[in-house]
């Protein structure tokens, strides 16, 4: 529910269409639209308001999992594979920028940059699919919290009823709210929500962290265990997943009025992550031990008033946020929509119908019917200009039947996962074990390996060791959470 985000992806398309709804008579050729990954607006950023940003882009859904995901590694085993998640990420990304300073980029995200200086397509192609996956997966994961809360809220209400027991209703009332939201083709009047959605994740954690010191002091540790080898696999994904703000690095970079200290924003924003992270991971689960709910939310007791309203106003932040948070997505999708109807070939076409009959040559016209023929020219002219209307019109029509398709695809994908999976940590430790892996940790060693020439030997060991623990922990993770998977479905 980022900020950052809304920038990233949010303004430039939505100004596109509004540019040509004020301008009828132009029509954008696929040159002039961009490549659906627009950076925020450039130069003008402090490292702090760049920070801030960066931070905001770091805590989103994945944090409400991780008391979980201490649970499944101990939290002493918690404590520490957090850090060095982290660790080897933050030198990557640093080494990554010390590239893209070398190499003075104007790279507006991490897509483009990779196409500078990855030779081979697949990884440019690789990174897209993986952002792809991470911004649906936190859409995915929106849509379990809305169905669990749901069916929660109505379980206190009549325990017997059918809608405590089906997921219908609860699909059902979130899609009569979603849908409508989803359908806002200007992106830019969902910032207020998006706003609201940040102010709402700083009160529900500051709320959760309150009420787990409080149940600390009168009720002591939960059932813990500081190592808890057999499950802790299942947990490095979801610690991983909870760094999804790599894919905004370039674009906040982009947005700074120093690009060059952007390492220190990284510091900053990285540290302060770490810390939040491990303080809501480690306290959920000192407080409710291995009871702990999938989200840390529910783990409270019902006659909790004060957490029953954190959870409704966060239920109703996600519903405002995600239209924003798969934005992304549907973007890369409209925009090759665009880029279709919108031709170079048709935008020639129409403009041509208005320039035919200006080109009359005048040799060929009797003089003796030279007045009724200047007659017939004008209402040629008003019948192209109609001609043009209506082929606008008719674009304009495809466009947005395509937009509310692609939309509506979205709607259905993210929910047909989410009705899949009751828990929130599997799939975000699928994401993390796969896509998380190759955007942290992957995809940074290989553009620094085809770009530094000279790179000394000690950097080498140190990237290619990272490598070799992040594919390892990928593996165990996805080992670990297979496991857990087929035990919940079968």
């Amino acid at each position: 529910m980022s900020q950052a985000k809304l920038i990233q992806y949010g303004d430039e398309s939505s100004s596109q269409e509004e540019n040509y709804q004020q301008n009828g008579d132009e029509v954008q050729t696929a040159d002039e639209i961009d490549d659906g990954h627009g950076g925020a607006p450039a130069n003008t950023a402090s490292i702090f308001s760049a920070s801030l940003n960066m931070f905001k882009s770091l805590v989103g859904i994945g944090i409400l999992a991780l008391p979980t995901a201490f649970s499944q590694s101990g939290y002493i085993a918690g404590v520490i594979l957090l850090p060095i998640c982290a660790a080897g990420m933050l030198y990557l990304s640093h080494e990554l920028m010390n590239v893209a300073l070398k190499k003075n980029t104007n790279a507006k995200n991490l897509v483009q940059f990779t196409k500078e200086t990855c030779p081979n397509k697949i990884h440019s192609i690789m990174v897209n699919i993986c952002l792809m996956i991470f911004q649906t997966g936190a859409c995915i994961s929106y849509v379990i919290f809305f169905i669990t809360y749901i069916q929660k809220t109505m379980c206190n209400l009549n325990d017997g009823n059918f809608a405590c027991s089906s997921k219908l209703v609860a699909v059902l009332i979130s899609l009569s709210i979603l849908v409508p939201v989803m359908m806002i083709q200007n992106m830019s009047k969902l910032k207020f929500g998006s706003m609201v959605g940040n102010i709402v994740v700083l009160i529900s954690l500051t709320t959760v962290l309150i009420y787990c010191f409080i149940y600390l002091g009168q009720d002591g540790l939960g059932d813990i265990q500081p190592f808890n080898v057999s499950k802790m696999g299942g947990s490095i994904g979801v610690f991983i997943f909870s760094f999804e703000g790599v894919g905004v690095y370039f674009n906040v970079r982009n947005s700074m009025k120093q690009p060059t200290k952007f390492n220190s924003v990284l510091n900053y924003s990285i540290s302060v992550a770490i810390a939040l992270y491990i303080l809501i991971g480690l306290m959920g689960y000192l407080t409710f031990g291995s009871g702990v709910n999938d989200i840390i939310l529910f783990s409270f007791p019902d006659d909790n008033i004060p957490m029953q309203i954190v959870q409704f106003i966060y239920c109703i932040s996600l519903i405002l946020t995600y239209p924003v948070q798969i934005f992304p997505c549907v973007n890369v999708l409209e925009i090759k929509l665009r880029k279709k109807l919108y031709s170079k070939k048709s935008v020639k076409q129409i403009k041509q119908e208005g320039e035919e009959n200006e080109n009359v040559d005048l040799n060929q016209v009797n003089p003796d019917t030279s007045y009724n023929g200047m007659s017939s020219s004008n209402e040629n002219d008003n019948q192209s200009l109609q001609e043009q209307d209506k082929t606008k019109t008719k674009l304009r029509r495809k466009y947005l039947i395509g937009s509310v398709l692609i939309r509506l695809s979205f709607i259905t994908i993210t929910y047909l996962v989410g009705i899949l999976f009751d828990n929130i940590s599997d799939f975000l430790s699928l994401t993390g074990d796969v896509c998380g892996i190759y955007l942290c940790y992957l995809i940074p060693a290989f553009i620094i390996y085809s770009q530094e020439k000279n790179y000394p030997l000690y950097k080498k060991i140190i990237n290619l060791s990272i490598v070799i623990i992040a594919i390892g922990f990928g593996i165990y993770g996805l080992y670990c959470t297979g496991i857990k998977i087929n035990e919940d479905f079968f």
